[in-house]
């Protein structure tokens, strides 16, 4: 919380050419951490940390000539830098050039291309990499036990995802036995580190008792935080539980508001249940 004092030092540690300030000086005004976010500050502190092959500011660099929206988009800049940023060791580079080559993002889409790449993260024991190979692997290839070892790998390796999709596995039975439980633990490590569709699946199995005893208040919790980021399932999942009294009072106008959302959003039983409302004069 002395932000004035810790810019002070950095500055002039930047000064003496120190590549690791002039990166987190370019982090700090890009995400206006504390200060002022300026898009000019942080490319000038980047691109001198680039200059001595830092990682980081390699990998920064790179991801913002691939968007729009931030430098002008220049994609074989782009490309060259996220190159630079792995060879210095950044591995979070793999995962980004994959995922732009498997989704289209900047780079037109090339599964072939992205597939190389998230091979090349697999190898290094990526976190992101090994989950959306993961994901290929299970959902285009329907390999679930190649997958399933994917998935565990990248939870071992703290990745919020790859977290998710083993709980999944283990909620499924997809490459091996149904593990409730540990699959209630996965979700949890997952929506704790802030992963969206964890806190829903956590909250959805508080609300149902699967591999857990059923805690409307933890339910509610939990599917409240995944409606809060825009999660559709939890909006009517949390609208039933102020309808029905669930962890909380009854409250119909509640309930009919995040029915109405979860339709708005493209979740039809959220009109189905807002519907239910008006026939009932529920609220």
């Amino acid at each position: 919380d002395r932000i004035d004092e810790a810019m002070a030092v950095l500055h002039t540690a930047a000064s003496e050419d120190n590549s690791d300030a002039h990166s987190e000086l370019g982090r700090i005004y890009l995400l206006g951490d504390g200060v002022d976010a300026c898009l000019n500050h942080a490319k000038h502190h980047l691109d001198i940390a680039a200059e001595s092959e830092h990682m980081y500011a390699l990998h920064v660099l790179g991801a913002l000539y691939g968007v729009k929206g931030a430098l002008e988009t220049d994609l074989t800049l782009s490309l060259a830098y996220h190159e630079r940023a792995i060879a210095a060791g950044n591995y979070a580079s793999i995962a980004w050039l994959g995922n732009a080559y498997y989704f289209g993002y900047g780079f037109e889409e090339n599964i072939e291309t992205a597939l190389s790449y998230y091979r090349r993260g697999v190898e290094v024991l990526d976190g992101c990499c090994l989950a959306t190979y993961g994901y290929h692997l299970l959902r285009v290839e329907s390999d679930a036990e190649s997958a399933l070892q994917c998935f565990k790998a990248s939870s071992t390796s703290g990745d919020h995802e790859g977290q998710y999709y083993y709980g999944e596995c283990l909620l499924y039975g997809w490459g091996c036995e149904i593990d409730y439980v540990q699959a209630v633990n996965q979700f949890r490590l997952s929506a704790e580190s802030g992963y969206v569709p964890a806190m829903y699946k956590l909250g959805s199995c508080f609300f149902e008792g699967i591999g857990c005893e059923t805690s409307y208040d933890n339910a509610l919790m939990w599917l409240l935080k995944a409606s809060n980021k825009g999660h559709a399932e939890a909006m009517y999942k949390a609208g039933l539980c102020f309808s029905n009294g669930y962890g909380v009072p009854i409250n119909h106008t509640v309930a009919n508001n995040l029915f109405q959302d979860a339709g708005e959003h493209r979740v039809a039983y959220g009109y189905y249940l807002l519907a239910h409302s008006y026939l009932h004069g529920h609220g």
